[in-house]
């Protein structure tokens, strides 16, 4: 969902594409989301805090539940 919403309102992914499968997933894996100033949309600092704890790598540091994603994400916007 967090993806989802990065894509809605950047208008890309939260990382930088490459055709190699192997690079893409290390990407995913091992980068945080990259700021919505380096996508071309306007910053956005409440609303990508939110999202880079929901993208967050350790699940121990996403949040709890869908719910309380939506909470945090509805209080940032």
């Amino acid at each position: 969902m967090a993806v989802l919403a990065y894509m809605l309102l950047t208008g890309l992914y939260p990382f930088e594409p490459t055709a190699d499968n192997r690079e893409l997933l290390a990407r995913i894996a091992a980068r945080p989301p990259l700021p919505f100033a380096e996508r071309g949309a306007e910053p956005w600092p409440a609303v990508e805090a939110v999202l880079h704890r929901a993208l967050a790598k350790r699940a121990s540091q996403r949040f709890a539940s869908t719910a309380a994603f939506a909470r945090a994400f509805q209080r940032a916007s």
